[in-house]
């Protein structure tokens, strides 16, 4: 715990979700899961298992891919500029995802830590019911209660926002949660007559071939009990299914279940360690699920479209993460 109270300013300032949003709480103010992934790791040492990864396994891999593309290059210019791009990679692959630290969530969770301290003023003076209610009005909205506060305590008059703003709160409440029930579908409009751009492809997983199938799955409805999506990592398992649709569900997830979601964030790596398989609703092969399965050596199905709708908890599942197919065994 000593050690705790030495670390946690500023590493604790991370939360499960993407950064950018108030919704879920950062490791200083909760640490439910942080110490639920330290409790899966008690119970591998306990079980005798070694939680350490094999680093010399890994860089013995990626040098023998590296090997293995430089023998299919033709020319000594390809050769020259796979060198030159792999360097290059190996070099800023450190800071690639520090702005996530420090600009989504350190710097987020003191700017939202904030918001709820100015929320526990309008709190105090009955406006709000809850510091939470101040990230249901925009920032224009805020500079008009703040004044009609302070113009209230100059004058000597009620103000009027502990009659106005409850009911505009409770409104607003009623609709996050109408909209939280809601799973979109996996697109919107007319789709190209082909897929052709890179960034596309890599990071979200979709083809021509994908958007047809989904747009079939669409017009036929979503009742199947295969799903099919991209290879991204491979392996054979099976096991129950945990649908995490909220960060605050991350909590849930019991050792050993395979987790299926829309789409994972690196904040959730510490969950990794404790499933068997991952199942996305987008992605492609450098999206992070993949990437970090792959890392795992946990098999993964990413970009299936529909996974979080077609799927239940507790479903018995078969993920085949070579093929890119998921079977529904049971609903038991």
């Amino acid at each position: 715990m000593d050690e705790l109270e030495k670390i946690k300013d500023p590493w604790f300032y991370f939360n499960p979700g993407t950064g950018f949003y108030h919704i879920p709480r950062s490791w200083i103010d909760d640490l439910d899961v942080p110490f639920s992934g330290i409790t899966g790791y008690i119970k591998r040492l306990e079980q005798g298992e070694k939680i350490e990864r094999d680093k010399e396994k890994i860089q013995n891999e990626a040098e023998r891919l590296r090997k293995g593309y430089y023998k299919l290059l033709r020319t000594d210019e390809e050769k020259k500029v796979f060198t030159e791009k792999l360097s290059l990679a190996k070099t800023v692959f450190p800071y690639v995802e520090e702005h996530n630290f420090y600009i989504e969530h350190w710097h987020h969770t003191i700017f939202w830590n904030k918001m709820r301290q100015l929320g526990r003023v309008f709190v105090e003076n009955h406006f709000f019911g809850d510091e939470e209610d101040i990230f249901y009005l925009n920032r224009y909205e805020i500079s008009q209660a703040l004044y009609d506060l302070y113009a209230s305590w100059a004058i000597g008059s009620p103000a009027r926002g502990p009659m106005y703003y409850p009911g505009i709160i409770a409104k607003r409440r009623k609709m996050i949660e109408a909209l939280s029930k809601y799973q979109p579908a996996p697109a919107l409009g007319i789709p190209p007559e082909e897929i052709t751009e890179p960034f596309t492809i890599m990071l979200w997983g979709i083809v021509s071939e994908k958007i047809n199938n989904w747009l079939e799955s669409v017009s036929e409805g979503v009742s199947s009990n295969i799903l099919r999506g991209h290879p991204a990592s491979p392996g054979i398992v099976e096991g129950r299914a945990r649908l995490i649709l909220c960060i605050d569900d991350l909590k849930k997830i019991e050792d050993g279940e395979i987790l299926v979601c829309p789409i994972t964030t690196p904040s959730w790596t510490i969950v990794f360690s404790r499933i068997r398989a991952i199942i996305t609703n987008v992605g492609g092969s450098m999206s992070h699920a993949a990437i970090v399965c792959r890392e795992y050596g946990l098999p993964a199905v990413v970009g299936t479209g529909f996974a979080t709708q077609t799927i239940k908890n507790g479903q018995w599942l078969k993920v085949d993460g070579q093929k890119g197919i998921v079977e529904i065994i049971d609903n038991c």
